[in-house]
């Protein structure tokens, strides 16, 4: 499954499987961003209220390593759409060196870009999701657990590294 082209997925056989590691322990977050971006039952609720529309929701289970389910209440969610919304002026990229393409660092959104999306996959960097401020204060005061809202200056151009 490519989440991050921004098209919509057939899904196949669902709900998707995704098998945990022995080290996942009990805690479940209410956002898992690896290899495909899980977000709980609680988590979508709460984007469906505030009027999030642009995501494909998958039902997904998490299975133990020995292969009973451990949580149905999950889905791969599939941002659709990417929005070319970086304000290269305002903005700071890592040079490119050699065959490895330069990395967006600090940045600022161009809000006529962003066309009003509450949320949306950005084309520049495509593993970032961006949310407007509205939704970071809403999700901010849920106290969802596993999130993390960085300001767009302090992205460091490394996933968990802000």
């Amino acid at each position: 499954m490519d989440v991050l082209a921004g098209a919509s997925l057939d899904p196949g056989p669902v709900p998707v499987d995704i098998e945990l590691s022995e080290a996942s322990g009990d805690a479940r977050p209410d956002i898992v961003l690896s290899l495909l971006p899980l977000f709980s039952a609680r988590l979508r609720a709460m984007l469906d209220r505030a009027g999030v529309d642009n995501i494909q929701y998958i039902e997904a289970r998490l299975l133990h390593p020995s292969g009973h389910v451990v949580d149905d209440r999950y889905f791969v969610a599939n941002v659709l759409g990417r929005v070319r919304a970086v304000d290269i002026g305002a903005s700071r990229f890592e040079a490119p060196t050699g065959a490895i393409r330069g990395a967006l660092l600090d940045f600022i959104v161009n809000p006529r870009a962003a066309r009003d999306l509450r949320l949306f996959r950005l084309d520049e960097c495509p593993i970032l999701i961006v949310i407007d401020e509205p939704l970071k204060d809403a999700l901010e005061a849920a106290g969802l657990v596993g999130l993390e809202l960085l300001p767009t200056t302090a992205w460091t151009g490394v996933p968990g590294r802000g």
